[in-house]
């Protein structure tokens, strides 16, 4: 994983990359760039996206935050979170984890855009770990782990079952 990021489409301003760690990954353009191409028009709530973005692999969670200013719109604001991983890397243990984590957090008062910019910095432990325990409030935490990823002999035997049938 090279980055964690969270993008939201924000009243008058459009989608936007609300947070990106590390801040330095990327330019200016390519953060803009990235803020346009993780959340896919008509995308709803629970929905996973996978693009290749410049050297990357862009994965994105969709979901929503509560209403940030509800004089200007009075609609949840639609919202991604997302990983930055390397092209030829397996999104969907990084689906199922993000998955996990907006089921667990969503109903905390904490999910909210301004404490998920704080709150996902802590997802790049898993350059280094497979098991993480995020922080939700300084009170809360949740666990989770980063399941086991298939590997190439895993998915020739699913793909000869598929084919084939099991012999």
């Amino acid at each position: 994983m090279h980055a964690v990021y969270i993008s939201a489409i924000l009243p008058q301003k459009g989608p936007t990359i609300v947070a990106i760690y590390p801040e330095d990954l990327l330019s200016f353009d390519d953060t803009f760039e990235l803020s346009l191409k993780c959340m896919p028009m008509g995308g709803k709530e629970g929905d996973f996206s996978s693009i290749l973005f410049k050297d990357f692999q862009a994965v994105s969670y969709l979901t929503s935050t509560p209403i940030i200013d509800e004089k200007i719109d009075s609609r949840e604001t639609i919202t991604s979170i997302g990983f930055l991983l390397d092209v030829f890397t397996n999104p969907i243990p990084y689906k199922d984890l993000l998955a996990e984590f907006v089921s667990k957090c969503k109903n905390s008062e904490t999910f909210n855009l301004s404490n998920l910019g704080k709150i996902i910095p802590q997802f790049l432990k898993l350059k280094t770990q497979k098991k993480i325990t995020i922080s939700l409030d300084g009170e809360s935490s949740c666990e989770f782990e980063l399941k086991k990823e298939m590997d190439e002999k895993d998915g020739l035997d699913l793909l000869d079952e598929a084919l084939w049938g099991s012999q």
